[in-house]
């Protein structure tokens, strides 16, 4: 499925508790309205407190459905609405096509609320549990390059931190890890771990002997709120260490490979600890990180097993590898299905900074190796051969879907090119250059790909 770009900005309207909502779908045009502030809402205070506060409040998730609608007719009103309107009907019109809502807020007060409970009163869902309606956190970084996916060979490769000192059963925690992700196709996903005395230089050292495309965090955070800042903690001989969102991004803006940061409060650890994550994630996201995931409440076991299985599995596997979005939205899915009276579906709160959402690809998608000599003549054909038509047909699909995504991103940079003219960095044309050769591989795969798939389908017909 492909999505188009629902942007929705909150923005200070320069007095106290009054807010401007600017909305934006491209082909329809922009919308603005006026916000209140929602804390001044006593009803809808107390109930996101008792949310938040992890009492259970109805088995069948009505509360989370009360506080998701106060959400939903405070953001989608008036013009926004009726732009929402329009672009949904656009898009409901097409199997193929779903809208990626991204939310874009400043002021720190309407950030911290829980947009994830976004609830449809009329179409009767919550819209970061439909895959047909992604919601993110994005943030607009023009002053760095676009994100070109990462072409990941031969595996993803994972790193899970878990500092011990923190009162964690860490085989446990490692534990969890594994059964999520032991479905994965063999091979795809590389996991391993960073544990018992954790420190900054530890993980400094973890990170740069090695590739490491995702790097999972599990454990305890601290938000100081006199220096607006959020820490981690870490662990050394003689205690413990808080590492500051600061000392953090200096450390992994170093790793060009880096795609996702995943941010876990543990079942164990207090509300402070997961809002100290969510504090931490948009700054790790505006340094340059394409995307963190993280907790914006304690979750239980059973739900971070359910969310990594299926969040790690859409990610890492499938038509929509590399779709961080995509892949956080199922998960939540199938929270909201297992689980309908636990808030644990509107826990992961996910920031990008990824135009399209897609953080890397494998060769089995149709890109090419990073491994093998570029000189040498790859026989593609070859690969094939004992396909059947039904997984021709899958490769031809992925192969349209990856030509798509390649040609965004050269659109992205040709854009670009135009506008800086003269002053176009060298970057910007090296990119240029390389996402057109790709096209054109990626064009000429799909030609002998579906040459092949024609050959097929007239031999299966001669031996009926």
């Amino acid at each position: 499925m492909l999505y188009d770009n629902f942007d929705i900005r909150i923005l200070s309207a320069g007095e106290k508790g009054k807010y401007t909502i600017e909305a934006n779908f491209g082909p329809l045009g922009r919308a603005v309205e006026p916000l209140e502030e929602l804390s001044s809402d006593r009803g809808f205070a107390d109930l996101n407190e008792k949310i938040a506060s992890g009492r259970l409040l109805s088995k069948s998730g009505s509360d989370f459905m009360l506080l998701g609608e106060k959400l939903f007719r405070a953001l989608f009103k008036g013009n926004v609405y009726y732009l929402w309107l329009q672009a949904s009907s656009r898009t409901e019109a097409s199997e193929d096509k779903g809208i990626r809502i991204r939310l874009s807020i400043d002021p720190p007060e309407m950030a911290s609320l829980p947009w994830e409970f976004l609830f449809n009163p009329e179409r009767k869902k919550f819209l970061a549990a439909d895959p047909s309606t992604l919601l993110v956190r994005f943030l607009d970084q023009s002053t760095f390059p676009p994100i070109a996916p990462l072409t990941v060979w031969p595996s993803i490769q994972m790193l899970v931190v878990i500092p011990g000192g923190t009162g964690l059963d860490v085989e446990r925690e490692k534990d969890l890890i594994l059964d999520a992700v032991e479905l994965l196709p063999e091979g795809t996903l590389n996991v391993e771990f960073l544990d018992g005395e954790v420190t900054l230089e530890r993980l400094g050292d973890a990170i740069t002997s090695k590739e490491v495309h995702i790097l999972h965090y599990i454990g305890h955070g601290s938000f100081d709120k006199g220096r607006q800042e959020a820490f981690l903690y870490f662990n050394e001989k003689d205690g413990g260490e808080w590492v500051a969102t600061t000392q953090l991004k200096h450390l992994l803006l170093a790793q060009d490979d880096l795609r996702l940061v995943v941010l876990n409060a543990c079942q164990s650890a207090e509300v402070s600890s997961a809002k100290a994550f969510v504090g931490m994630a948009p700054a790790l996201v505006a340094a340059g990180i394409p995307a963190v995931v993280a907790m914006q409440y304690p979750i239980l076991d059973r739900d971070a097993v359910s969310f990594a299985r299926n969040f790690y599995r859409s990610l890492c596997s499938g038509e929509s590898v590399g779709q961080v979005d995509v892949a956080v939205t199922l998960a939540r899915n199938r929270l909201l299905a297992y689980y309908p009276g636990s808030r644990g579906f509107a826990t992961p709160v996910i920031y990008v900074r990824a135009e399209w959402g897609t953080l890397f690809t494998l060769p089995s998608n149709g890109s090419i190796k990073r491994g093998p000599d570029k000189s040498e003549k790859v026989d593609k054909s070859s690969r094939y051969r004992f396909y059947t038509t039904g997984m021709l047909e899958d490769e031809l699909k992925s192969l349209k879907k990856r030509l798509e995504i390649v040609q965004r991103n050269l659109q992205v940079y040709l854009q670009r090119r135009d506008l800086m003219g003269l002053d176009t960095p060298p970057y910007v044309l090296t990119e240029i250059q390389r996402l057109e050769e790709e096209k054109a591989s990626i064009q000429e795969e799909i030609q002998e790909v579906a040459a092949m798939l024609e050959k097929k389908k007239t031999d299966d017909g001669r031996s009926d």
